[in-house]
This record gives C-alpha cells, sequence and structure tokens, in this order.
C-alpha cells in the first residue's frame, strides 16, 4: 500500500462527492415541486419566483392539459404523459384539466437561468473526479509500497 496514493485519491474523491452534493442541494433549492388531484374544469396556481422557468407537468392518465403563466409561454410540448413549458418574465403558472376525467398532476418548476448550467456543470465534474479519487485509491491500495534505497 503506497499511503500518499491512498490520501491523494481520498482528497480527489470527497472533493468530488462534496462538488456533487453541493449541485444537488443547489438544484434542489432552485426547483419547486407540487403534486394533487385536478377534477375536471378545475384549476390551480402555482407562484415562482423565476424570470425563467422550465415547467413539466405530469399526469395520470396521461393526457395534456392547459397551462397558463402571466409570463410569455415559448413553447409547449408533449410526450408520453409529460408536458413541457418554458416560461419567460412570469410568477405564476395556471393548470386547467380541461379534460372529463380526474387528473393526478405532478408539477415541477425550475429555475432555467443560467444557474442550472453551473450546477449540472458541478454535478458531472462531482462524478468525474469521484471515479479518479476511487480509481487512484484503488491503486494505491493495490501498488507495493517503495522500497528504500
Amino acid at each position: 500500500m503506497r499511503r500518499g496514493t491512498v490520501l491523494l485519491g481520498l482528497v480527489i474523491l470527497l472533493i468530488g462527492v462534496v462538488l456533487y452534493g453541493a449541485s444537488t442541494i443547489f438544484t434542489t433549492l432552485n426547483t419547486i415541486s407540487v403534486s394533487g388531484t385536478l377534477n375536471p374544469g378545475q384549476e390551480v396556481s402555482q407562484p415562482y419566483n423565476f424570470q425563467e422557468a422550465s415547467i413539466v407537468v405530469k399526469t395520470t392518465p396521461p393526457v395534456p392539459i392547459e397551462i397558463e403563466s402571466n409570463g410569455n409561454l415559448i413553447g409547449t410540448f408533449f410526450v408520453d404523459g409529460i408536458m413541457v413549458a418554458l416560461s419567460q418574465g412570469g410568477n405564476q403558472v395556471v393548470l386547467i384539466n380541461n379534460t372529463s376525467v380526474p387528473l393526478k398532476v405532478t408539477l415541477h418548476i425550475m429555475n432555467a437561468g443560467t444557474s442550472i448550467l453551473v450546477f449540472g456543470i458541478m454535478a458531472l465534474l462531482g462524478i468525474a473526479l469521484g471515479a479518479v479519487g476511487l480509481i487512484v485509491t484503488i491503486l494505491g491500495l493495490l501498488r507495493k509500497p517503495q522500497q528504500s534505497a
């Protein structure tokens, strides 16, 4: 075992874990998640305080519902029971059940500003450093100690 290599690997691993953990915490702080049931014709509103927001709505059964925002809705997409909308400049989203059946709805509103990109890079860097740290630690444990001359 090479003590210095093991310690270096553990330090790199720790830095990776801290980066990944910080990115996860900051991403969670920039996300609003709520769920509930919407009856036919019922609407619900959710305030948020992001300049740019990514709005994700999952419905069960998987049908599109109406999404309104007091900001500019840039686009709305529906794929496999999940609706995604991008809003700019608003501070409230309204979901309207325009179907004839009750729907279980899960809403996620994420800050689509540049901070999400930074947190994503932090997460990837944390994973990479964690992997490198783990490899260096294992190599340090497996290698024989240096012989003194």
